[in-house]
């Protein structure tokens, strides 16, 4: 078994607190999936106590005949249109690019990572390019007799 992804570590913890465990907020979740593959996923939260509601819609199809690619789009009530394109090219590698545009600001942002799993390593790196200088980051963690080193 492949040790996590180092943004994987503790994700249990912060699932308490973000999923199923939130105080004055109500929150929805809608999935459905068409016969030719393609799935639906709408949400929303309302926030009681300041008021603010929350949408998305997305949709994701996956072309497994194509190198395992996958086309994500999404949509929220902020007016934000992201995009997502990824591709399992090999057992446990994974090669992604997002990218992100508000009309109404004009912001426009791509990212690009890559991961790769096996028994004894989890190791990912991403790249965001907002601006003139992309921000590059890594992560790695090493699995050794069932024990994990970050």
């Amino acid at each position: 078994m492949a040790p996590p992804l180092y943004g994987d570590l503790g994700k249990h913890a912060r699932d308490l607190f973000s999923k199923g465990y939130n105080i004055d907020v109500i929150k929805i979740d809608l999935k459905t999936k068409t016969d030719s593959g393609v799935e639906f996923n709408s949400g929303g939260t309302a926030q009681l106590e300041s008021g603010k509601i929350f949408g998305t819609l997305e949709s994701k199809y996956k072309a497994k005949n194509y190198a395992g690619l996958t086309f994500s789009e999404k949509w929220n009530t902020d007016n934000v249109l992201t995009t997502e394109v990824s591709s399992n090219i090999i057992d446990g590698a994974r090669l992604a690019a997002n990218t992100s545009f508000a009309p109404q600001t004009g912001d426009k942002t791509v990212k690009l990572s890559g991961e790769y799993k096996n028994s004894l390593a989890a190791v990912n790196l991403e790249s965001e390019f907002k601006s003139l200088n992309p921000v590059i980051s890594a992560a790695g963690v090493l699995g050794y007799n069932g024990k994990i080193r970050t």
